[in-house]
């Protein structure tokens, strides 16, 4: 294998490999669309250095897709690339850097063949269908944003938890305080009715102990 097809920033290598069959190297990128020079050398460093693993931003990835022409399979292989680049930081966190590396390297495959098989048009549409209120369309995404956001925060409360770094647990309960407080405005925006439901109730009831929880580990690090 050559240095690349071995770097351990899954993103980085899939990136480069994206441009060499436009025949552009990742150097040449600062000079043909809007990316910063310091966010190509650290691409490139990440190539080789484990410890790191930087990504394009969602505007530097447009500039890369409109001034490069980039195909719609090249866009999921570097979808697939980011969502490697997001488990492994989450298995680093809780296994470290060997484990994660390896585990991820395992799973690429996997998650390249089903980016490049998968249907953007369908995603987004799926129908939980475990809420009593109306089927108003405002009200069914209003409730699917909510329920997404409380899972997200679950998620990232079960991972502040462990033999992580404080600052890593205080990360993780930040973003669980996040999506409980967008949990909590989407419910308090819904209507009357919706809210006189025994489900907004007890959803409500659970996100703001959730909040008020997360608000004291909160403090609790900030005085360690």
């Amino acid at each position: 294998m050559t240095n690349v097809e071995q770097g351990e920033n899954i993103f980085a290598r899939e990136l480069v490999q994206v441009l060499a069959a436009h025949g552009i190297e990742l150097e040449q990128l600062a000079d043909l669309v809007d990316i910063q020079l310091a966010s190509i050398q650290r691409l490139q460093k990440s190539l080789a250095d484990p410890t790191f693993a930087p990504i394009l931003s969602p505007d530097e990835l447009g500039s890369l897709v409109s001034g490069l022409l980039i195909t719609g399979k090249e866009q999921q292989r570097l979808k697939a690339a980011l969502l490697a680049t997001a488990i492994k930081g989450l298995l680093k966190s809780q296994l470290g850097l060997p484990s994660a590396s390896q585990i991820t390297e395992k799973i690429y495959p996997l998650l390249l063949d089903s980016s490049l098989k998968v249907d953007l048009e369908i995603l987004g549409n799926v129908d939980r269908g475990d809420h009593d209120a109306s089927e108003d369309v405002e009200a069914d995404m209003a409730w699917e944003v909510i329920w997404e956001a409380m899972d997200a925060a679950d998620l990232a409360l079960q991972f502040s938890n462990g033999l992580i770094p404080y600052s890593e647990q205080r990360r993780k309960l930040q973003e669980a305080r996040r999506y409980l407080e967008e949990a909590l405005a989407e419910l308090e925006g819904l209507n009357k009715a919706i809210k006189s439901l025994p489900l907004w109730r007890t959803c409500y009831q659970r996100a703001s102990k959730e909040l008020k929880a997360v608000s004291r580990r909160l403090r609790t690090l900030e005085k360690d």
